[in-house]
């Protein structure tokens, strides 16, 4: 939600010449001209996380997104959690600063950074924020539920 899915909807309408990474990060430095926070409560687990200017609220399953880069290098798929990334807000020289730290695995330790684990989590805005899953564009929402179903997805080998 937010910078991310803004990212992720103009990565779907980038350049056919482009796959993975590149794409993405063309569609990064794009998007950094029109950047803009978003006014979000975020509440984890029944208890609020954070609340004021946002750059992102991404939920993740998996270590890495965009591509390849590694938002949350400790997640676990069979954990029976979601993990929630949060970013403060950020102007575009901080957003640009940060990239190469996201890059790497390396913006966890940022003051403006927050991630954690959740089983139930709850986003809400006053204003249409961008929202993006599993890089398709979803529109825009001022409320999103989310709730992981620990082991609700069955895997077949073949």
């Amino acid at each position: 939600m937010g910078f991310d899915a803004s990212v992720g909807n103009r990565a779907l309408v980038g350049p056919k010449f482009l796959k993975g990474l590149p794409r993405y990060l063309l569609a990064t430095l794009q998007e950094l001209a029109s950047l803009k926070n978003w006014s979000l409560k975020i509440d984890v687990n029944g208890q609020t996380i954070h609340e004021g200017l946002t750059l992102l609220a991404s939920v993740l399953n998996t270590p890495s997104y965009g591509g390849g880069m590694p938002a949350v290098p400790h997640a676990m798929l069979n954990d029976g959690q979601l993990n929630l990334l949060v970013g403060s807000a950020f102007n575009r020289l901080q957003t640009l600063l940060m990239l190469p730290r996201l890059l790497v695995g390396k913006h966890l330790g940022h003051p403006r950074i927050q991630c954690c684990s959740f089983v139930n989590a709850i986003i809400s805005s006053q204003a249409s924020v961008p929202v993006a899953a599993d890089g398709e564009s979803l529109g825009f929402a001022t409320h999103l539920k989310i709730t992981c179903l620990p082991n609700s997805l069955q895997v077949v080998k073949l």
